[in-house]
């Protein structure tokens, strides 16, 4: 038998896919119980981020490159890529359909998600506080952010909490805590109702006890931030400039006026602040500083501002 015939071969790209597919199939199996289901969608959504991450990009560059070499199953980048895109595709469309259907099933069950930690009733902030001291805490590891300390690195792909820290007599600080991994991101709280079932987002419970993690400070804010390396591919650098000032405005809007309007809104449109209240701000931001414009002109700007 002659092991070097491309026809004995399956290209590896494509036989990654199929391993996903039989993942996806793991959530579309009503045998299943729900959360299971649902904690397989997610190993899809995160599966295929990788794979185009690392794998997709490397036939790229391969096609870039003008590399020519086959792989063991007689394929070259570009038309591996052609392989792919088309079953990439369905599978995607595979994904939504799998969704659409869990998220009937978890109305049907009456399963709640909880968006902030404000929601919570007594018994449910109660449970969370445990499951943070009991489970969360240990795992945790915050870092601070001062002329001492250089920013701390960032994991592709993680979840962090940033926050800005008050201390009486001393400058406000900045530190980040990296949300657990190790830990499901979905937490189950005791239902509110009787028949319900409530989750909520494991970055809301750490943001609530932000406080134990950092000892004689105030917690002033804390903003979710997912660390993206591609942010250049789709912003100029003076778009990325205006973002950057924009957060930087939302810690110091209290005391100045904020550089650009994106910066008035960030300072506004924190969670406890209503839509209908950033819309107001916005709308008389503009008033004040454009007053040459016509009122339906003020609407259209404020819609493309937000």
């Amino acid at each position: 038998m002659d092991f070097t015939k491309k026809e004995y071969y399956t290209n590896r790209e494509r036989s990654w896919l199929r391993f996903n597919e039989r993942c996806l199939s793991e959530a579309r199996d009503e045998g299943l119980p729900l959360f299971e289901r649902l904690k397989f969608l997610s190993i899809t959504a995160s599966n295929l981020d990788e794979f185009f991450m690392v794998r997709i990009a490397s036939l790229k560059d391969m096609v870039h490159a003008g590399y020519k070499k086959t792989d063991i199953a007689g394929l070259k980048a570009g038309e591996q890529l052609e392989l792919l895109y088309p079953a990439l595709h369905e599978f995607v469309e595979l994904q939504y359909e799998t969704y659409k259907k869990l998220d009937k099933e978890c109305l049907e069950r009456k399963l709640v998600m909880l968006e902030h930690h404000e929601d919570m009733d007594k018994a449910q902030a109660a449970f969370a506080d445990r499951y943070f001291e009991e489970e969360v805490y240990p795992v945790l590891t915050p870092m601070a952010v001062d002329q001492s300390r250089p920013f701390p690195l960032i994991k592709n792909r993680s979840l962090n909490i940033c926050a800005f820290l008050k201390r009486e007599g001393q400058k406000d600080a900045f530190a980040v805590v990296q949300v657990p991994s190790v830990l499901s991101r979905l937490v189950r709280l005791p239902g509110s109702e009787a028949g319900e079932e409530n989750v909520i987002r494991l970055e809301e419970i750490i943001e609530r006890n932000l406080s134990k993690l950092f000892l004689n400070h105030e917690v002033l804010s804390a903003q979710m931030l997912i660390k993206d390396e591609k942010l250049k591919k789709y912003f100029t650098d003076e778009q990325i400039k205006i973002m950057s000032e924009a957060v930087e405005d939302h810690r110091s809007s209290l005391e100045t006026e904020p550089r650009s309007i994106y910066g008035k809104i960030v300072s506004s449109a924190d969670r406890n602040t209503s839509v209908e209240v950033t819309l107001k701000r916005c709308y008389s931001y503009n008033k004040k500083h454009f007053p040459n414009l016509l009122e339906n002109e003020i609407i259209e700007q404020c819609r493309r501002f937000l």
